[in-house]
């Protein structure tokens, strides 16, 4: 057998940079993480782009640059004027021409990437800059000042051929880092354009490597034909100390440019104008955590606005209204501290705070911030972690700002919200937004990116719009926004294994353990979400309460409510000439219309104050009915959704209901009709899988399935359940545990009805239906996800006591999560425990829901409480004898 070897591709350099990495802004972001791996104090990116711009003015020197570059004098002729010593731009130069220099001009920009970090000797460049996807990141991962590396992949050299043909780097080593040996500097050039070529094979291309005579940075990369003068840019620097955090470090604190490594970058593929060099300062901005990295800075100029840019900041929010603190560890655990500043504190009544619902459904007010430890099982309730990913996620911190864009007059005295400058935030957020992961100190791109598919990559924008209700309301779970926060997830190559970098560079790769990490990141996002929403309906709550002068009544309402009044007073002046106001007895009466002022008019005049608090009741009063008209219509806008799902199911219910009878019996006619010629018998020896008479049992058990969905979908929304009549409640379960029997017992599930035989309701009996066959789906699938082993039972309980008619659910299932502080947050709209397999809510969280919205139409005083023993699920219900049915 022959070995044959592999060969590349001198094609597949191309493949892993130019074709690899998006644009110019992620090449960028690649050779500053090698300044930061190689342990530098700061990056510095140097664009040198003033000759490659249309310049109204060009020195003598300027045009002998250009000229010696490669630009033809002829343009220079044709284009420009001379004056004195310059040459000035015509204004009558001919079109074609302009744009022909100015194509052939935006070649002269020059690219420099400058750090002053360990530099390379000539050993470590041949045996692993020149190695293709290189591993010697991946298990030498820490530098020597204990940075950890944030490149492991081998490639990230390759981004010099996403930003132009030609590369020369000039690198000194520190001899510091190699244990005092003295190397020689070294000069590597490469033309990347000799990978391009058919049939080209990788060993057929090489760069030029050159022994540098000079070992200082400053003297080795000085160029007049360039104008290129590191000491002068250092300079430069300094005279930019006002766009800096801190002063810049002396030149003897980094050893004067004795080593590091310059790259210089020519022919470059971008027209790199101030739009573009704008761009990448920008999207620097965001490659550096809102906490900035510990010293490594990043630096940027140009040489067409020379006094523009400077060091770049990462974002820094100090105007916020929610700041969230989140870290978590090895043990899955998370440390979750959440800052209230939407909040003016000392205009909150302290009446309010003293509130039993207000400490009862408020965690920690009027503190402005509150600290609580989470387990991942927590924040997860209800997601089966069987294959480990909880475990694989390890530890991360995620800090993130909320910040409303705008806010109502009404609503900033409901909520007593502080004033805030609507632009400044706008500005901030429209640079900012978004939640983004920095590995290591550096972003992983494209998560949170604005204006990219990946802005919201967990999926805020759908998961709000599927719940898009106000922060108060009653009925719906709050969702923010993703245009509404900024934040940053930190990960690291230690300590998060399972995070891997796609080959593309962009993102991580998609695997289950990060799908996990995603709903968990969501979760945190929730624990703000409950408390901004818990905080607003309160306060709303608290202002329907307060008296009527306190409260502010919006001026549609108003103006509406003086147009009833008025309306009702034209009417009763044409119709009757009765007193429309009595005071202390005195009559008052209108006169004709257009004639002198009437005693009523006098009236009204006398009484402006009692009028005044007339309005505003009546407002207020307007105000009420629209609230709790908006209430309803959310709670139509649900039913309606789900009643168009039971339609649905109805008629396709309705489609399959002529084959209701054959589903019963049509296998055991098969197994008739086959008995002549073959019987189970004659397969007693074959294995399972191979037995088709099994296939027969188990297409059995999937028709009494569907058996049993039609006489559901079938018989929930009969006529006669939606009429009030007498209800025997003993009947009425065993019912429901007749039709439900094969499918319980198919899962071990035993339904125990105790209820007396005479007792009867009057009542709607789908409403019974919609809040028993709720608790049973909900038993059901906790008895599916439950690891407890040991019987599986349902109890259902009536009596009729004290004037009431009581009715107790209970199971021997695992119950309500112990985390739950307060077990009735299951009533609310949207809540769910139920997760898929990545930890995703999958449940509608709607059933329990509507137990409660029926329970309370019954003013059936529903109760959770503890089951016997203590596992297991237990509900009781408590209905007033006017239900109860006396005939």
């Amino acid at each position: 057998m022959t070995q044959v070897p592999f060969n590349v591709s001198a094609r597949a350099a191309i493949l892993i940079g130019r074709e690899n990495i998006a644009n110019s802004k992620g090449a960028i972001i690649e050779l500053v993480k090698n300044a930061y791996d190689a342990d530098s104090q700061f990056c510095i990116i140097y664009v040198d782009n003033k000759l490659a711009t249309l310049n109204d003015k060009l020195s003598s020197r300027e045009v002998d640059r250009m000229i010696s570059r490669g630009i033809h004098p002829s343009y220079f002729k044709r284009l420009y004027r001379r004056s004195g010593q310059s040459l000035l731009l015509d204004s009558k130069a001919h079109p074609r021409y302009l744009e022909a220099f100015k194509r052939r001009i935006k070649r002269l920009a020059i690219l420099y990437i400058i750090d002053v970090g360990d530099g390379m000797p000539q050993d470590i460049i041949l045996n692993y800059w020149m190695t293709i996807g290189t591993d010697n990141k991946l298990y030498d991962y820490r530098t020597k000042s204990e940075r950890v590396k944030s490149g492991a992949k081998g490639i990230g050299r390759f981004a010099l051929d996403k930003l132009g043909a030609k590369c020369v780097m000039t690198t000194i080593p520190d001899i510091k880092r190699y244990s005092g040996a003295v190397f020689p500097g070294s000069v590597w050039t490469v033309d990347w354009r000799d990978f391009e070529g058919v049939r080209k094979t990788i060993d057929a291309v090489t760069a030029n490597l050159e022994t540098l005579e000079n070992s200082n940075l400053i003297l080795s990369t000085s160029s007049t034909e360039d104008e290129f003068d590191l000491a002068r840019l250092w300079a430069q620097l300094k005279g930019l100390e006002y766009a800096t955090k801190d002063n810049l470090p002396e030149r003897k604190d980094f050893d004067d440019f004795y080593h590091g490594t310059v790259l210089k970058i020519t022919d470059l593929h971008d027209d790199w104008n101030s739009e573009l060099v704008t761009q990448v300062y920008e999207d620097l901005e965001i490659l550096v955590p809102p906490k900035d990295i510990e010293n490594f800075r990043i630096f940027l100029l140009s040489s067409l606005e020379p006094d523009r840019y400077g060091e770049i900041l990462g974002p820094d929010c100090e105007d916020f209204d929610y700041k969230v603190e989140a870290k978590a560890t090895a043990d899955q655990e998370v440390e979750i501290t959440v800052y209230r500043e939407e909040y003016d504190f000392e205009k909150i009544p302290s009446e309010f705070c003293n509130l039993e619902s207000t400490k009862k459904n408020i965690i920690a007010f009027p503190e402005k911030k509150w600290t609580k430890t989470f387990t991942f099982s927590e924040l997860l309730s209800g997601f089966r972690d069987n294959e480990s990913n909880l475990a694989k996620i390890g530890e991360f911190e995620f800090n993130f700002y909320f910040l409303k864009r705008t806010s109502t007059r009404k609503d900033t005295e409901r909520f007593f919200y502080k004033e805030i400058s609507d632009k400044k935030r706008k500005d901030w957020l429209k640079q900012f937004a978004g939640i983004k992961i920095y590995r290591d100190n550096f972003r992983v791109r494209p998560y949170g990116e604005i204006r990219e598919a990946a802005f919201d990559w967990l999926g805020l924008g759908l998961r709000q719009a599927s719940n898009p209700a106000g922060i108060a309301k009653e009925t719906s779970g709050y969702k923010v926004r993703p245009e509404n926060i900024a934040g940053a997830i930190r990960i690291s190559r230690l300590t998060n294994l399972e995070f891997e970098d796609k080959s593309s560079r962009d993102g991580l790769q998609e695997t289950k353990t990060f799908k996990v990490f995603k709903s968990l990141i969501i979760s945190i996002i929730g624990k703000f979400e409950e408390d901004r929403a818990s905080i607003a309906k309160e306060l709303s709550a608290y202002a329907k309460t307060r008296a009527v002068e306190d409260i502010p009544v919006d001026p549609v309402t108003e103006n509406l409510a003086r147009q009833i009044i008025e309306r009702e007073k034209e009417k009763r002046k044409k119709k009757q000439s009765r007193p429309l106001v009595a005071t202390g007895g005195e009559s008052t009466t209108s006169g004709p219309v257009g004639g002198t002022k009437s005693n009523n008019e006098k009236a009204d005049n006398g009484n402006n104050d009692e009028r005044s608090d007339e309005l505003a009741i009546l407002a207020q009063y307007a105000e009420g009915v629209a609230e709790e008209n908006e209430k309803l219509l959310e709670e139509q806008k649900l039913l309606r959704g789900m009643a168009s799902s039971g339609i649905v199911a109805a008629s396709f219910g309705h489609d399959l209901s002529k084959t209701k009878d054959s589903l019963a019996t049509r296998f055991d006619e098969l197994t008739e009709l086959l008995a002549p010629k073959v019987s189970p018998l004659d397969f007693s020896e074959f294995d399972e899988f191979d037995n088709p008479f099994e296939f027969i049992k188990e297409m059995q058990r999937d028709d009494r399935n569907i058996l049993m969905w039609l006489g559901f979908s079938l018989g929930f929304a009969r006529k006669d359940k939606r009429k009030r009549k007498q209800i025997y409640l003993d009947q009425f379960f065993k019912s429901i545990e007749l039709n439900w029997r094969e499918t319980l017992s198919e899962r071990g599930i035993e339904i125990l009805v105790d209820c007396p035989d005479d007792l009867k309701m009057r009542i709607f009996e789908i409403d019974f239906d919609s809040i028993f066959l709720n608790l049973l789906v909900n038993s059901i699938e906790a008895f599916k996800l439950s690891k407890i082993q040991g019987p599986r039972k349902i109890y259902i309980r009536c009596s009729d006591v004290d004037d009431r008619i009581r009715v107790n659910y209970s199971d021997t299932g695992p119950g309500l999560p112990q985390h739950l502080t307060d077990p009735n947050i299951i009533f609310q709209p949207m809540y769910t425990t139920k997760r898929d397999s990545v930890g995703q809510e999958v449940g509608t969280g709607l059933g329990m829901w509507i137990v409660k919205v029926i329970s309370d139409e019954y003013q059936a005083n529903v109760q959770l409480s503890a089951a016997s023993p203590p596992t297991g699920f237990n509900i009781s219900f408590s209905f007033p004898q006017k239900y109860k049915s006396k005939a």
